[in-house]
């Protein structure tokens, strides 16, 4: 009986979810009023955020003007 010892290598990669990744991924994915509501909370939990004037001028919200063509990515 011979014992014999050999070496192998295995390429390997793995995505490591931080929690603040998975905490991104959820917001993300919340519907529009659902978002909305969360940025009403955050507003009113965190002292620290505030809406600027420009921004309560436009309900808050980010607004795309329809007219404008859309850039395309290089």
């Amino acid at each position: 009986m011979a014992m014999q010892l050999t070496q192998s290598m295995r390429p390997e990669m793995r995505q490591l979810l931080t929690p603040r990744m998975i905490q991104y991924m959820e917001i993300l994915q919340l519907p529009l009023m659902a978002l909305e509501e969360r940025i009403a909370e955050e507003l009113q939990n965190n002292p620290v955020l505030e809406l600027n004037a420009s921004d309560a001028e436009d309900g808050g919200m980010v607004q795309v003007p329809e007219n404008e063509p859309q850039q395309e990515a290089r």
